[in-house]
């Protein structure tokens, strides 16, 4: 049985010359591409959550971590993060 690949392994096998920024400690957090100018796709809730559980935040604290610390931090060849509703 062969191990699953976490969709930023595939990407990075996929495009082998091609170099990926994102915030260290939330690779299973990537969701995609964007095609045209190979920058990665974060899901936000996915970061979110993460920084809830491992960082002991509040919600608020960590959505407010998030903006300042991560999505803030941009330019070129950064993540895309988008919001992607958690299913009910």
């Amino acid at each position: 049985m062969s191990e699953l690949k976490t969709i930023l392994q595939q990407i990075t096998e996929d495009f082998p010359d091609d170099t990926f920024l994102y915030p260290t400690g939330y690779e299973d957090c990537v969701v995609g591409l964007q095609y045209a100018s190979d920058v990665l796709i974060m899901d936000s809730n996915k970061i979110i959550n993460k920084i809830i559980v491992e960082d002991g935040l509040s919600e608020v604290d960590a959505i407010e971590y998030f903006d300042y610390n991560i999505a803030g931090a941009g330019g070129d060849g950064f993540p895309i993060y988008v919001y992607i509703p958690e299913e009910e």
